[in-house]
């Protein structure tokens, strides 16, 4: 198994999906070609992780799983904020 860093970067891994899915949920009423993209965006990288944690050594690896948390809480911000905004408007409407 992985390091305990690398568990815990998995374990942010994770956190990003439980707060880009909920979301994700709500925009695809929208925009469902957005959703189905950031949903894409945010499961791409899982098969890394396994890999990763079962002990593949690659700094190329390492920085596609860095990058992809980035990605994964940059999603998360953007949908978030989208679905605040659709809340307000549906509200104000």
């Amino acid at each position: 198994m992985g390091t305990p860093h690398g568990l815990a970067e998995f374990a942010t891994y994770l956190i990003g999906i439980g707060l880009v899915v909920p979301m994700l949920a709500r925009l695809h009423d929208i925009f469902p070609i957005a959703a189905i993209m950031l949903l894409v965006i945010v499961l791409i990288p899982f098969p890394l992780w396994i890999a990763y944690l079962r002990g593949a050594d690659s700094q190329w690896l390492e920085a596609v799983i860095v990058w992809h948390l980035i990605a994964i809480w940059s999603c998360s911000v953007v949908v978030f904020v989208a679905a605040g905004l659709i809340v307000v408007w549906q509200w104000a409407t």
